[in-house]
């Protein structure tokens, strides 16, 4: 049986095989060909000069899971590549959106009914529960991202934190590096550096540059 690791090992081979494909003009079954080296790469800085006034900026909105595997391998190998582009973000408002397949639940187990939008909503009946798909661990990391954004709107600085938390908190699956050494007495196969509410503030402290964990 696969462990998680293994399998977000395959996904990333996947991702790879896949986006070099494509960039090659082939298909995912044939060897990996890395982009620098591909007819269509490498890839070339985004050159734009809109016209004076206009609104051009694509609006980009990434639904995910502070816990999640598959949006730790989408932002590790994918998300991050597009943010690092030269010229990408000035093309584009990029927000994340950390939700997922998150459910609000009231206490009788009914779904809750939300109404309105934006600084405009409220929910409709009793105060909900949140029930996270991988936990409570998780509502908690996607609180800290949720958080983050709001306070510190500049997205070159939120970014930086919530890629960060992503890439090192343990996805579901995983085992802190502390916590297998000490269970197993060896080394761990699945390296991660602990719940997404621990790696928050050793992230904002060593990328955040400017915010304060105590404020988020």
């Amino acid at each position: 049986v696969a462990t998680g690791w293994e399998k977000m090992a395959e996904m990333k081979q996947r991702f790879v095989r896949g986006g070099s494909m494509l960039a090659a003009g082939g298909n995912a079954s044939e060897p990996p060909v890395h982009l620098q080296n591909s007819p269509e790469g490498p890839l070339e800085p985004v050159k734009f000069e809109p016209p004076p006034g206009s609104d051009y900026k694509v609006n980009v909105e990434v639904y995910i899971e502070s816990q999640s595997p598959q949006c730790k391998v989408y932002t590790e190998w994918v998300l991050l590549e597009v943010v690092r582009s030269q010229g990408m973000l000035a093309i584009m408002n990029l927000s994340v959106v950390p939700w997922g397949n998150t459910q609000l639940l009231q206490k009788d187990g009914k779904p809750t009914v939300v109404v309105g939008q934006g600084e405009a909503t409220r929910f409709e009946g009793p105060e909900p529960e949140f029930l996270c798909e991988n936990g409570p661990s998780e509502c908690e990391g996607n609180a800290w991202m949720a958080c983050i954004q709001e306070l510190y709107p500049d997205v070159q600085q939120w970014f930086r934190v919530l890629s960060c938390m992503l890439t090192r908190a343990c996805a579901s699956g995983e085992t802190p590096a502390h916590d297998s050494v000490s269970h197993t007495g060896s080394g761990p196969k699945e390296l991660c550096g602990g719940m997404p509410a621990d790696v928050a503030p050793k992230c904002i402290a060593e990328v955040g540059y400017g915010m304060d964990a105590a404020k988020v």
